[in-house]
């Protein structure tokens, strides 16, 4: 399609924004004869979800009504409606006459037919839709349908051959992973045959972690069998398998049973008794007795890693610093190699630090930095060298190791923090020329991290402001993608005719609001383009305009990665707008005015906690946009006298006004202190409270720096850098 061919059907669009989305689409390859007309009336209730608004618009639009884009818009609507009647003939419409959409629409109409029950017309519907050209996961996602549909209605088989072998291929594959032992098990133990279930059990469960000793165990849990069930040697290993599945209470309970038979000596030997009881003692919190029976088996046994480690971390808890010590450097003298050794270097180097022996620190931390292949930590633990340096006021060999850092890890995170403290190294020395250009190159490379925001503050202090970003508020989508293909190492790479239409059917869907199915589309373009930037932005955008926050984030995210570091300085406001947005504007204004905190705020916590996604849950049970725990959100409705369910935390507005309460409680507590909140929210009060109470002489930097948890130290800073971009940014952008 020729450019003037472009420009000729956007014409009709009221909305510049929209006028760009249809041109991006558009830009793709199309054959002229599939879309005769297309206009964005009524998308922005489709967006919004707003479905009725969406059809009245939709009705008074005599410009281009009955395009094959005004009859799609009317099959979401009106599918939104549960209309499913008048959304199946609105698709049809587009099967009929758009070679473009009609993968698209056979899908759609396939899910109306299953949303109204009928699984004949919509397996016909899905059979048609896999045989058009559509990208492998828009096909994988219409086979889970349709397995899911003949799972279901397994009489679909008769009729549909392609059905019966999908459900064959599918019942294959499960079959390869049917677990025939644990119902076998549970039938012997409901019917009480204890001695068959023994005699199974110690044929099946052995001392590892497998998911089948996991089932097994947590199965036997489940069944309360009578205390004189099974044997000491099977109690014994069932204890040993719930150990070694971090099934902990399980464990335990099952070494209580087996310890209180008489025949068990007999039966294990002393030293795996007494090793498993210590190991299940720490395990379970029991930190003194774990102390002690461990002791005990390394004075006879000798040591073992899991023994010497949970000896040292004992010791730890219970506040005997100095034998803790004394384990931890054992633990490296005898398994410098092990899987461990690194965060026991870590722990011993920043013990060390602490205690501001930083001679013996830097030697630790030297020895972590070396192990790039074993740890993570390498990077930050060179880093802290530095600090150590930097502390004694051995500023020069600080500077040396700051100036290092960028060539040694390339691709840290903590390249902009190495030329922050170079900085403030070379102004210690007196080298405030080449101070300046430390403290710039941060901001020029990095302008919306935690360092270029330290880097500007120390710049501004000097009056010197030179190398601050600057941005032009007036600069619209065409600006910036030309801006865009402008700095892009390479020259765009063009589309393959397939990734075009994936591209150009995702486009259509997203700005319908249909941003789950059009990522399907999208998937992995950006790898397959890494040189096309403008591609990559125009994906984000459209997530954007389909109102999905949080896959606009994601995509935009990896263009920045992308941008040459020296151009990142002058980007263009849309850029920003990608990476920093604002949604949920009205909810997020009205419960930051009812809480007295500064909105910019509350989003600079949801972008870090949640990616703005409404249904994020972190493997710690933390629950929704603000990352909110259950126990958390059932005392907070509790202070608001509002009632509370497991679902509250997944609605979004509830999400916002309680993380944004939560925020003041913190902000109260810790006097109006934003670094001591945010510390709060993340590792907790009493440890924030603890930090302060130690280092609250050091300043500011040095402060965060020695932040004692590795995770709530990047998170304050990471939020921090949010709040400040927020704030410098986009503040002119009113949020409601």
């Amino acid at each position: 399609m020729h450019a003037g061919n472009v420009l000729q059907i956007c014409q009709p669009f009221r909305n510049a924004a929209a006028r760009i989305v249809v041109t991006l689409v558009l830009t793709a390859v199309l054959s002229p004869r599939a879309l005769p007309l297309i206009d964005t009336s009524g998308t922005s209730g489709l967006i919004k979800g707003d479905c009725r608004a969406a059809l009245t618009a939709l009705a008074c639009d005599s410009t281009v009504s009955d395009s094959i884009f005004w009859h799609f818009k009317q099959g979401v609507a009106f599918f939104n409606c549960l209309d499913y009647e008048r959304a199946v003939t609105h698709f049809k419409c587009c099967v009929a006459d758009s070679s473009l959409l009609r993968g698209v629409a056979l899908d759609l109409v396939g899910d109306v037919e299953t949303a109204r029950a009928r699984p004949s017309e919509a397996a016909t519907a899905y059979l048609s839709a896999r045989r058009d050209s559509l990208p492998p996961p828009v096909l994988q996602e219409i086979s889970r349908k349709m397995y899911a549909l003949v799972k279901a209605h397994p009489e679909l088989s008769a009729s549909f051959p392609e059905l019966a072998a999908l459900a064959a291929e599918k019942k294959f594959l499960l079959d390869q992973t049917t677990d025939s032992i644990t119902p076998r098990i549970d039938s012997l133990m409901k019917s009480g045959q204890w001695l068959a279930a023994d005699s199974a059990l110690l044929r099946e469960v052995d001392t590892t972690a497998t998911k089948k000793n996991s089932r097994i165990v947590d199965l036997v849990a489940a069944r309360r069998p009578p205390d004189t069930a099974f044997s000491s040697i099977l109690l014994f290993r069932l204890a040993k398998a719930a150990q070694a599945c971090r099934d902990f209470p399980i464990a335990d309970t099952f070494l209580s049973r087996a310890e209180s038979r008489k025949d068990l000596a007999s039966a294990v030997s002393k030293k795996e008794i007494t090793l498993l009881g210590g190991l299940v003692s720490y395990s379970c919190g029991r930190y003194g007795a774990a102390a002690k029976t461990l002791m005990e088996y390394e004075k006879k046994y000798g040591p073992l890693p899991d023994v010497v480690l949970a000896l040292a971390r004992s010791n730890r808890t219970l506040g005997n610093d100095s034998a803790a010590e004394q384990w931890y450097g054992r633990f490296i003298k005898l398994y410098p190699k092990h899987q461990n050794a690194p965060d026991v270097y870590w722990h011993l180097a920043w013990k060390q630090e602490e205690d501001e022996h930083f001679e013996k620190a830097v030697s630790l931390y030297q020895k972590l930095s070396v192990l790039k292949r074993a740890s993570s930590r390498c990077d930050e633990a060179y880093f802290r060298k530095g600090l150590c340096w930097y502390k004694v006021g051995r500023y020069a060999r600080a500077c040396s190791t700051f100036s290092s850092f960028p060539r040694i890890f390339e691709e840290s995170g903590l390249t902009g923090g190495a030329l922050y403290w170079k900085g403030k190294c070379l102004l210690a020395m007196g080298k405030t020329q080449d101070a300046t250009e430390a403290f710039c190159a941060v901001v020029r490379t990095a302008p919306t991290d935690f360092y270029a925001f330290r880097a500007r503050e120390v710049l501004r202090l000097s009056a010197d402001t030179a190398c601050f970003p600057t941005i032009d508020s007036s600069i619209g989508i065409d600006a910036t993608r030309a801006w865009i293909d402008s700095v892009s190492p390479q020259p765009r790479q063009p589309l393959s005719k397939e990734d075009s239409l994936s591209y150009t059917r995702g486009g259509f869907l997203a700005i319908c609001g249909l941003t789950s199915q059009a990522g399907r589309f999208f998937e992995g373009l950006d790898a397959r383009y890494t040189s096309n930037l403008g591609l990559q932005f125009d994906v984000a955008f459209l997530y954007k305009y389909g109102n999905d926050p949080t896959s606009s984030f994601r995509a935009g995210r990896k263009l920045l990665w992308r941008i040459p570091a020296d151009r990142r300085a002058r980007m263009p406001l849309p850029l920003y707008e990608l990476l920093y947005p604002t949604p949920f504007p009205e909810c997020v204004a009205s419960e930051g005015r009812r809480s007295s905190v500064d909105p910019y705020l509350v989003l600079a916590v949801m972008r870090q906690e949640s990616v703005f996604d409404p249904e994020a849950l972190s493997r710690s049970g933390a629950v929704g946009l603000m990352q909110i725990m259950p126990f958390t959100g059932r005392a907070i409705a509790q202070k608001l006298g509002e009632s509370f369910s497991a679902d509250s935390l997944l609605n979004p507005a509830t999400n916002i006004r309680y993380g944004s309460f939560y925020l003041r409680q913190l902000l109260n507590q810790f006097k109006g202190n934003t670094v001591l909140a945010l510390a709060s929210y993340n590792g907790g009060p009493p440890k924030a409270a603890e930090w302060y109470a130690k280092n609250k002489r050091k300043t500011f930097d040095l402060f965060i720096e020695d932040i004692g948890y590795t995770e709530t130290r990047g998170y304050v800073k990471k939020v921090l850098a949010n709040y400040w971009t927020y704030r410098t940014f986009l503040a002119q952008r009113p949020i409601d």
